[in-house]
């Protein structure tokens, strides 16, 4: 298990891949994105 400040990874021993992650983030604390420049096109296939 990797231990970061606010983030934690547990990974498969062999196959090396993460298993599972944890996020701590406090709700409260966090602001809103401005959008104001957020732009979205169609993009035909």
């Amino acid at each position: 298990m990797l231990n970061y400040h606010r983030f934690s990874l547990v990974m498969h021993r062999t196959r090396r891949l993460a298993l599972y992650t944890f996020v701590n983030v406090d709700g409260r604390v966090g602001q809103s994105p401005r959008r104001d420049r957020d732009r979205r096109y169609f993009h035909p296939a």
